[in-house]
């Protein structure tokens, strides 16, 4: 039979081995997730600089051509703050759909898509 100080020892020994396990899984866990984005990175097609300047200022003549002076594009809260003032509480953008079909457009004029 074993005694009290022999069953302590053991608990001990055993939450500093657990410890140690989730201090190696929390290691491993982030050398993987850092795996992965070395993998991303390595798989990332290349581009030559001129291309990249080029797709750069077609996405910025496009985008200039958006009007974000709209109301109508924003989604605006109001609220009334504490001195009695007309204020915004939340204003979020709500046509990012255009957004993204202004930038495809850059990259299309870009670049010529093949299959």
């Amino acid at each position: 039979m074993t005694t009290t100080e022999e069953l302590q020892l053991k608990i001990t020994a055993l939450s500093l081995q657990a410890e140690k396990n989730e201090a190696d899984q929390k290691a491993l866990a982030t050398e993987l997730a850092q795996a992965k984005l070395d993998l991303k990175e390595v798989n990332k097609p290349t581009i030559l600089q001129e291309h990249y300047e080029l797709l750069c200022d077609n996405i910025t003549d496009k985008i200039s051509e958006f009007d974000f002076d709209d109301a109508d594009n924003f989604d605006i809260d109001f609220c009334i703050d504490y001195d009695s003032r007309i204020a915004v509480e939340s204003m979020s953008f709500q046509n990012v759909d255009e957004i993204q079909r202004l930038v495809e457009e850059a990259v299309e004029q870009t670049f010529k898509t093949i299959e």
